[in-house]
């Protein structure tokens, strides 16, 4: 195994398991029971640290055609966030 196997072995191993972890909080933003959470947040963000580090090391060991596809799963962060609240400018929280 050589060096470039590792790193990408790594990258993708600590990726996925981020990525998991995270994905609680985004099924939770998205099903709008978050309202108030202030771990939604970090896990949302948390998911998608995990995406981008699985598409870096699929790049990195040149298997774009994984990590294309791969990217499009931080799609749904945008959408999250925006659920949840935490997008909204200061004078648009009032309004809730």
């Amino acid at each position: 195994m050589n060096p470039t196997e590792t790193a990408v072995f790594l990258l993708c191993g600590f990726g996925t398991l981020i990525m998991v972890v995270g994905a609680f909080g985004l099924l939770d933003a998205i099903g709008g029971n978050s309202r108030g959470s202030r771990w939604a947040v970090p896990l949302i963000l948390s998911y998608a640290t995990g995406v981008l580090l699985n598409v870096t090391g699929l790049g990195v060991y040149h298997k774009w055609y994984f990590a294309v596809p791969m990217a499009l799963m931080v799609v749904p962060v945008d959408w999250a966030l925006r659920k949840h609240g935490a997008l909204r400018r200061p004078d648009q929280l009032e309004n809730r």
